[in-house]
């Protein structure tokens, strides 16, 4: 049989008047912190194209998977 994959997902985006001020960078090292905690070894996320960078800056990589219909970058991120 093979392995059985279980998916959680957090959606969110921050307001432009709220963004470069570190808001992202803590929620995603503590969201990584929870995840290493759970067991989780991989985070994918889905990005906007002008926020690739920022993901990228954070240890995610460009990642193909199945992104529905929004226009997205995919991003992953390996953790241990």
């Amino acid at each position: 049989m093979g392995q059985r994959r279980s998916t959680n997902r957090i959606c969110l985006c921050f307001s432009n008047d709220v963004q470069r001020r570190g808001h992202g960078t803590a929620l995603f090292e503590r969201l990584e912190r929870l995840a290493r905690l759970l067991g989780i070894n991989e985070l994918l996320v889905h990005s906007a194209t002008d926020a690739a960078g920022f993901y990228q800056k954070l240890g995610f990589s460009p990642f193909v998977f199945d992104a529905g219909t929004f226009e997205t970058v995919q991003m992953r991120k390996m953790i241990e």
